[in-house]
């Protein structure tokens, strides 16, 4: 099938519902995604599935390597497009262990061939680690820069976290690697994410502390002389970019602060339970008193959440 016909296809199967919000389009190249007919089946059901107005004969044997959502009226701000071949380099080696955290924590709440939803998958540097337990992610950015790099590593969507084009009850777990600060509505991202979730299924996030990484706190210099400077601002959610930073994200993307008592109650207030709540240091080990990264308070934050 050409590439013009697969897109007409699959620009033909979304619901009402779903035409006002996106259009499903697939990339120049129609790539294989499995390389045997009964692969191409399975993975075609899970898509009908999972996303809205999708049924198994429509997407049956397009062989798609990857699906990428475009929006149609209000669209959120997509601040990482041109910044993902630097972000992949520079956070490649940075983030494989939490991409390792949150691949320990899917294993335990998911069974081989499930589906996990990776929101705010960036350029998909959490994918391998979920694919080594022969789990299925799917990414869900709003960067077209980020999902052509994310795109050669699985499947992906481009959407808003919080307008998720996925049907209710659809997916066993969904992880979020460093997001609650790039969103503009990290509340109504996990609303969707619950809403998307199956009963008892997990919504895991790791990401840097509410309290001690942000705007209002210079730690430039804890390592080296152990102290830490705070100043005004904790409270305020408003984006905030900092020209000071050595971090070229501070500089350009900016990122907006929650204070931990409106982070925990995102999760709590879209009805999920916190059953685990772990602080990290920068190597995403369990934070101590005194860690081997030479930090004087948590770096990171992990939650893990349920739905009843």
């Amino acid at each position: 099938m050409a590439p013009d016909n697969v897109t007409q296809v699959v620009r033909s199967v979304t619901t009402p519902i779903c035409a006002d919000m996106c259009v499903l389009l697939v990339g120049r190249r129609v790539v294989r995604y499995a390389r045997s007919v009964r692969e191409v089946e399975r993975r075609s059901a899970v898509l009908a599935r999972l996303f809205v107005g999708l049924g198994p004969s429509e997407v049956a044997g397009l062989n798609l390597g990857s699906w990428s959502v475009r929006h149609h009226g209000w669209v959120a701000e997509a601040r990482y497009d041109g910044l993902a071949a630097w972000y992949d380099e520079w956070a490649g080696g940075y983030m494989q262990p939490f991409a390792d955290v949150l691949a320990a924590q899917v294993a335990e709440f998911v069974t081989p061939d499930s589906t996990v939803i990776d929101v705010g998958c960036g350029t998909g540097l959490h994918f391998s680690a979920v694919q080594a337990l022969h789990v299925h992610p799917i990414g869900v950015d709003l960067s077209f820069d980020q999902l052509r790099l994310a795109r050669k590593r699985s499947a992906v969507v481009r959407a808003d976290a919080a307008r998720l084009p996925v049907r209710d009850k659809a997916i066993d777990a969904a992880v979020a690697g460093f997001v609650h600060r790039d969103v503009d509505d990290f509340a109504g991202t996990v609303v969707e994410v619950a809403r998307v979730l199956r009963p008892g299924g997990r919504f895991i996030s790791v990401g840097t502390h509410p309290c001690f990484v942000a705007s209002f706190i210079d730690r430039t210099k804890e390592s080296d002389i152990g102290t830490i400077e705070v100043r005004r601002g904790y409270g305020d959610n408003e984006r905030r970019f900092d020209s000071a930073a050595q971090s070229r994200l501070a500089t350009t993307v900016g990122s907006r602060n929650l204070p931990l008592t409106a982070f925990l109650h995102t999760f709590l207030g879209a009805g999920l339970r916190i059953e685990s709540l772990v602080e990290l240091d920068t190597r995403a080990q369990p934070w101590v008193a005194e860690p081997d990264d030479q930090t004087i308070l948590p770096w990171n934050i992990l939650v893990v959440a349920a739905k009843s």
